[in-house]
């Protein structure tokens, strides 16, 4: 009698490890792919924030030159007259308050917007931005193409550690010309 309940219960010890095994597996693979998913959707969220402030900043390039007046005179017109544009010191003051305006932005983002001249020159910068995140001759060649652009890079901060952020850099035009870059940064870290 002893050897057929040994044998019972080497069966249901196996079964009962079996079920605990099957349903071990499920749960990982449903925790996988719920990862997964979760990832994606912050990801795609976050790069739709920064094409956000990229939007709210070109918006108000917009609204600057129609509030001075500026119209296009003809279609052969390279941008707005050089007044209005980055050698004008009210336009510096202006965009400064653009890229150092967080808005609703939550304080654990830390974005930072940036926008250059035609030419890869900064005309202002956001004061948080950290050093060495640069506008990479691959993102100016593709942005005076016209393309927005989305990119992930990695720089080595003072510690020695390396920290990863996003970026989304967008032509701004005036009629037909490319006349400023808007990059907006942000740290992965969070």
């Amino acid at each position: 009698m002893s050897d057929r309940l040994a044998r019972n219960w080497s069966v249901q010890l196996k079964l009962s490890l079996l079920y605990q095994l099957l349903a071990t597996a499920a749960f990982l693979a449903f925790a996988f792919i719920l990862y997964q998913h979760f990832d994606r959707s912050l990801r795609s969220d976050f790069d739709a924030y920064l094409e956000s402030k990229a939007d709210g900043i070109e918006e108000s390039i917009h609204t600057y030159w129609a509030a001075e007046g500026l119209k296009l005179p003809d279609p052969a017109a390279k941008g707005p007259p050089a007044g209005k544009r980055a050698d004008s010191a009210e336009f510096e003051r202006i965009a400064r308050s653009w890229a150092d305006d967080q808005g609703e932005t939550p304080p654990f983002l830390m974005v930072a917007v940036r926008i250059f001249s035609p030419n890869g020159a900064i005309i202002v910068a956001s004061p948080r931005i950290e050093s060495g995140i640069g506008l990479s001759q691959e993102t100016l060649a593709r942005a005076s193409a016209g393309d927005s652009r989305f990119e992930t890079i990695q720089i080595q901060v003072k510690n020695g550690a390396r920290l990863s952020f996003r970026m989304y850099t967008r032509p701004v035009k005036f009629g037909d010309s490319i006349v400023y870059f808007i990059q907006v940064v942000s740290s992965l870290k969070r």
